[in-house]
């Protein structure tokens, strides 16, 4: 039998057991997959759902479920529209290895969206947060002459570099690759917190 011939209520059972990636993938498929999508069952699979968690509301972390391509930051689709998280939370907080968390909140109450997430992270890093860190405290092979690098004792040669700041992404050196949250947490007032705890040289670029 083919799919032309199946019932909706039938072919809606079965798209139903779909993963996000194979459901937008069935977008694209007709018009009647991307119709049966747009039903309202699927908000929760597709990061496009209305109850929206208050700042300060209650909810349990075991419930929430974490848009799947913030561990990749690819997408051949739109994805800038759907929420972080489901169900969506009008409070979302990221923090990127030891630094101090960021909050993003929605002022029209709404859900933070995928786009929001993307655009405060590429405000954290080009923020002063991410400057300002001393090369000398950090890599102090590069400015101490007795520092014993390779084993065979101080370079009677050696002449320091003038101390200079660096941008964190500096620090990382060929360690950028986005890995995603491998951390989902509350904080202490509640709120959703996301984090990242290191990166890699073979994954996507930061933002």
């Amino acid at each position: 039998m083919s799919l032309d011939k199946l019932p909706d209520e039938l072919l809606l059972r079965v798209v139903s057991k779909l993963e996000y990636h194979s459901l937008k993938s069935c977008v694209r498929v007709c018009k009647r997959f991307k119709r049966m999508t747009e039903d309202r069952s699927f908000d929760r699979d597709l990061f496009r759902g209305s109850n929206v968690v208050p700042a300060g509301g209650h909810f349990n972390l075991s419930d929430v479920k974490i848009h799947p391509l913030l561990d990749s930051g690819v997408a051949d689709y739109p994805i800038a529209k759907e929420h972080v998280t489901s169900p969506p939370m009008n409070v979302v907080c990221f923090r990127i290895l030891d630094w101090p968390s960021t909050a993003i909140k929605r002022k029209d109450g709404g859900g933070v969206t995928v786009l929001d997430l993307v655009a405060a992270i590429c405000r954290f890093f080009n923020s002063p947060n991410c400057q300002g860190i001393s090369l000398r405290a950090a890599c102090p092979w590069d400015f101490d002459p007795n520092f014993d690098w390779i084993g065979d004792g101080p370079d009677p040669n050696f002449k320091a570099p003038k101390d200079r700041t660096a941008k964190y992404i500096e620090m990382l050196g060929d360690r950028n690759g986005w890995t995603g949250f491998e951390r989902v947490l509350k904080d202490r007032a509640g709120r959703l917190l996301l984090h990242t705890v290191h990166f890699d040289s073979c994954s996507s670029p930061i933002p």
